[in-house]
């Protein structure tokens, strides 16, 4: 019997997924830090005024949760050899595949073929999803990458 189980909102942890069984397949996915940041605030603050600073936006608890859930810290993303490193020494070494949230759909395919699905076993429904109504800037994204969990 197969038992898939979708998790999100879970922080990478090492020593968990090294008590995990070796007969299990390991699955993640990763999302750009700067999306995560303004799809919270869209998310949780439909109606709030899409003009205001990102510092203010940064200063929202749900926002600053959105933040928290992110794995590796936002400094590092500026350093793309640190990047590399992270991934290596990390994602690599305990998943069998890392699904990137931005490209979904080619994402899916992926785990398509590494877990042996027919395409029936690829469908889903999107739900929630934003029409991100304001998307940063590339000042503001830098803004976001620096900011320090609080």
């Amino acid at each position: 019997m197969l038992v898939f189980q979708f998790c999100g909102h879970i922080r990478y942890d090492s020593a968990v997924l090294k008590d995990m069984s070796p007969d299990v397949v390991r699955i993640t996915s990763v999302r750009d830090p700067t999306t995560q940041v303004m799809s919270a605030f869209n998310f949780y603050h439909p109606n709030a005024n899409q003009n205001m600073s990102i510092h203010t936006i940064l200063n929202f608890p749900s926002v600053k949760l959105g933040i928290g859930m992110v794995s590796v810290p936002f400094t590092l993303l500026s350093n793309k050899t640190k990047v590399d490193m992270f991934i290596k020494t990390n994602l690599d070494q305990f998943f069998h595949l890392v699904l990137v949230k931005e490209y979904l759909d080619e994402s899916l395919v992926l785990l398509k073929r590494k877990l042996c699905w027919d395409l029936e076993d690829m469908l889903y429904t999107p739900l929630k999803v934003s029409t991100m109504k304001r998307k940063p800037s590339k000042q503001e994204a830098e803004i976001i990458r620096a900011t320090k969990v609080s």
